[in-house]
């Protein structure tokens, strides 16, 4: 058994793994807890969105950039915490993120609670699971948000949509009321696929 004094990345990339893969872990009580844990804060999340498919992506993409900022050291990269903001309340009441005290700026950051959910409920594919959890649950809201949310979190090109997703989405947006990051997001999708 794992004692808090021995968990190392090594030791929790082990436990990961075997309660991922491998089937004779299935009557470890151990690993039986650990899927319990996952299980409940990814029924919690389903639960959000089949109430409110807004709400479960803006939740996603913020826990998206709190998982990235917690992969940088630097702390200036870091999610501030905003006690207004209902997405970051969420995902600390059901324990997937915490709060930690940046004393040099005299405030309080967001990372992700544990490095179990972090590698279980990760942003990119890893050895651990083929795709990325936070993107295979991003629900596609207008036909393009999985690619929209993932290029939220990372900034990344290859999240923006390609020239055929583009003229397809157009004509479907006629009359929608977007946000400036989807504008952004749309305009960008443009600019690399029309070289504006």
């Amino acid at each position: 058994m794992l004692q808090p004094q021995n968990i190392n990345e090594k030791s929790i990339d082990e436990l990961v793994k075997n309660s991922l893969t491998d089937p004779t872990y299935n009557n470890d009580e151990r690993y039986q807890n650990l899927r319990g844990i996952i299980d409940n804060v990814k029924e919690k999340i389903k639960t959000l969105g089949e109430e409110n498919q807004d709400k479960l992506f803006n939740s996603l993409v913020m826990y998206g950039k709190i998982w990235l900022s917690s992969q940088s050291q630097e702390l200036g990269k870091r999610v501030n915490y905003d006690e207004n903001n209902s997405e970051q309340n969420f995902l600390l009441s059901i324990g997937l993120v915490s709060k930690r005290l940046n004393e040099d700026f005299n405030s309080f950051y967001l990372e992700v609670s544990n490095p179990i959910y972090e590698k279980m409920l990760n942003l990119y594919p890893n050895e651990f699971q083929q795709t990325s959890y936070i993107e295979e649950t991003l629900p596609n809201i207008r036909g393009y948000g999985q690619k929209y949310g993932m290029w939220l979190i990372t900034q990344e090109n290859k999240y923006l949509l390609s020239s055929e997703e583009v003229l397809a989405i157009i004509n479907h947006l006629a009359g929608e009321k977007l946000s400036e990051e989807e504008h952004k997001y749309l305009i960008s999708s443009i600019s690399i696929n029309f070289q504006l």
